[in-house]
C-alpha cells in the first residue's frame, strides 16, 4: 500500500504545479489555474491529514484491543502460563479477538448513520400496507422477530448466512418453493428466519421475496382449547384460507409435527393445495425422524424442499455466546466472563442432550444468570453454572466437599454392604462412579453402561437400586421397564 500512495501523492504533486505554472504563463486563465492548483493541493493536505489520522486510529484500535482483553480475562493474556492456569489456550484468545472485531464493527455501523449499510438496514416506512387483511391468521401467529433483528445480533446471524442465504433462493424460486428445515430442536432455526425476514423487511431479499410478509405461526395457540380433530381441521383451514387470500405470506411452522395429530389423518390433504398455491409458501421445522416419517411420502415431499441443519461449530458457539452475554450485561446487568460461557457449553455438552447447541447454551445462560441474580450478585461465576446444572440434573458437580469426599473414598464400602459377595460387581462400579464424579471420563460417553446378570435373587436390581441411591441420592431416581 505504501508504494501506491507515493505514487499517487507524487501525481497530485505535479497536476498542481502544472496548473499553477499554467495559470502564471497564461495571463487570461491566472484565476482558473491558481484555483484549480490551489484545490490539488487542498485534496494533497487532506489525503495526508485522513491517511496519518487512519494510521492514529489503527494504532489506536490495536491499543484499545489490548487493554480490552486483559480487562476481559483479568490478566495479561500473552502470559501462556497464566492462560494455562486459567484453562485457556490462544484459540481461545483468538475466539475473543473475532468476536470483540465483529461487535466492534456493529457499534461503528450503527453510530455512522450515513452509511449505506446503515441505512439498508432501516426497514421502510408502510411496509405493512402491501399485506392483506389476515385477522384470524393474526389472531395464531406473532412477528416475533424484530427483537432478534438489532445491530448486535449481526453477529449471531452471520453463523447462519450460507442456510439463510439457501432459504432465500428456494423461496425465490418457481415451482416447488416451500421449504423444511430439518434438524434437531435448537440448532438455530428461528435464526435463519430471523436473518431472511431482516433482509425482506430491508429490502435487501431477492426481487421475488421483495413484497413478503413472514408471518410465525403459534402452533401452540393453534392446538390451545381445540376438543377434536373437526375444530383442528377448521382452524387449519382457517388459517391457510387467509394467507392464499393475502397473496403474499410467507408462513413459518415450528415443529410442524405438533399439528399432525394422529385423530387428523388427512390433515396432509388440507395442506397440500396450501403449500402447491403459488400465492403462499412455507417454511417449517421438524426432526429428521418425523421428516422420514410422515413428510417424505411423495406428495408432500414434492412440495418441500428439505433444508438439512447441522449444529455450529465451537468457534461460532464462542463467538455468539459472547454477543449475547454482552447483551445480557447491558439489559440484565450481570457480567458473564469468557471461562463462564466455555463452561456453559462444556456442561450442556453433558447434560443437555434433548437440545442441540446454540439454543441450549442459551437457555442455561439465562438460567444461571436468574440464580445470580436471586443470590443479589451482579457477575456470574464458573461455580455458579456447575451449581445450576447440578440442582437441574441431581448430579453432584464440581468441587468435592469433605463429607462428599469421604464417601466417594469408602465408595467399596457402601456397596459391599449391599451387594453381598460380589467383588467383581463392586469394583467396575466403584471405578466407573470415581472416574464420574472426579470428571476425568470421556464427556462424550455415558458414565458407565452395566449388563447385571444372574439368577434371580443374586442383588441385581439391588445392585442397580445402589446406585442410583450413591450417585443420585435417591434409589427411586431410576427408570424401570
Amino acid at each position: 500500500m505504501r508504494p501506491i500512495r507515493f505514487v499517487a501523492e507524487l501525481i497530485l504533486l505535479v497536476i498542481a504545479i502544472f496548473f499553477l505554472f499554467l495559470g502564471l504563463n497564461w495571463q487570461a486563465g491566472l484565476g482558473i489555474g491558481l484555483i484549480l492548483g490551489s484545490i490539488v493541493i487542498a485534496i494533497f493536505i487532506l489525503e495526508l491529514f485522513f491517511y496519518e489520522r487512519l494510521q492514529e486510529d489503527e494504532v489506536f484500535k490495536q491499543t484499545r484491543l489490548e487493554t480490552f482483553l486483559s480487562g476481559y480475562l483479568g490478566f495479561n493474556w500473552k502470559d501462556e502460563k497464566l492462560l494455562e492456569a486459567n484453562n485457556l489456550t490462544l484459540d481461545d484468545v483468538g475466539y475473543i479477538k473475532k468476536w470483540y472485531e465483529g461487535h466492534a464493527k456493529e457499534e461503528e455501523t450503527r453510530t455512522k448513520f450515513w452509511t449505506k449499510e446503515f441505512l439498508d438496514r432501516i426497514v421502510p416506512l408502510g411496509i405493512d400496507w402491501a399485506s392483506g387483511f389476515t385477522p384470524n391468521l393474526d389472531k395464531f401467529s406473532g412477528e416475533q422477530t424484530h427483537a432478534l433483528l438489532s445491530f448486535d445480533d449481526h453477529v449471531v446471524l452471520q453463523g447462519y448466512k450460507q442456510e439463510i442465504e439457501l432459504v432465500e433462493r428456494i423461496l425465490a424460486q418457481d415451482g416447488r418453493n416451500n421449504v423444511c428445515l430439518v434438524g434437531q430442536e435448537g440448532m438455530g432455526q428461528e435464526f435463519i428466519l430471523a436473518g431472511l425476514e431482516g433482509l425482506i423487511e430491508t429490502g435487501q431479499a431477492l426481487p421475488a421475496l421483495a413484497y413478503k410478509r413472514v408471518v410465525w405461526l403459534d402452533v401452540d395457540a393453534v392446538l390451545a382449547g381445540i376438543h377434536d380433530a373437526g375444530e383442528l381441521r377448521s382452524r387449519l383451514e382457517l388459517i391457510f384460507s387467509e394467507a392464499l387470500h393475502a397473496g403474499n405470506i410467507v408462513l413459518f411452522i415450528e415443529r410442524i409435527h405438533a399439528l399432525f395429530d394422529p385423530a387428523l389423518p388427512e390433515l396432509p390433504d388440507i395442506m397440500i393445495p396450501f403449500l402447491q398455491s403459488a400465492r403462499s409458501q412455507v417454511v417449517a421445522t421438524t426432526s429428521p425422524e418425523f421428516f422420514a416419517s410422515h413428510l417424505s411420502r411423495p406428495d408432500l415431499a414434492s412440495q418441500l424442499a428439505r433444508v438439512s441443519l447441522q449444529e455450529p461449530s465451537p468457534e461460532y458457539l464462542l463467538i455468539a455466546l459472547q454477543e449475547v452475554a454482552d447483551r445480557i450485561k447491558k439489559t440484565e446487568k450481570i457480567a458473564i466472563s469468557y471461562p463462564v460461557i466455555k463452561k456453559v457449553i462444556e456442561l450442556t455438552d453433558r447434560f443437555s442432550l434433548d437440545i442441540a447447541h446454540p439454543e441450549k447454551d442459551i437457555d442455561l445462560l439465562g438460567e444461571v444468570v436468574s440464580f445470580v441474580k436471586s443470590q443479589g450478585a451482579n457477575q456470574v461465576q464458573v461455580i455458579d453454572v456447575v451449581q445450576v446444572i447440578s440442582q437441574r440434573s441431581g448430579i453432584p458437580l464440581g468441587t468435592l466437599r469433605e463429607d462428599e469426599a469421604q464417601k466417594l473414598l469408602h465408595l467399596d464400602e457402601h456397596l459391599r454392604k449391599r451387594l453381598i459377595g460380589q467383588e467383581a460387581a463392586v469394583k467396575v462400579i466403584a471405578n466407573a462412579l470415581k472416574r464420574a464424579r472426579t470428571e476425568i471420563q470421556s464427556t462424550k460417553r455415558p458414565i458407565g453402561s452395566f449388563l447385571f446378570l444372574g439368577p434371580t435373587g443374586v442383588g441385581k436390581t439391588t445392585a442397580a437400586k445402589a446406585l442410583a441411591g450413591l450417585y443420585f441420592g435417591d434409589e427411586k431416581r431410576m427408570v424401570r421397564f
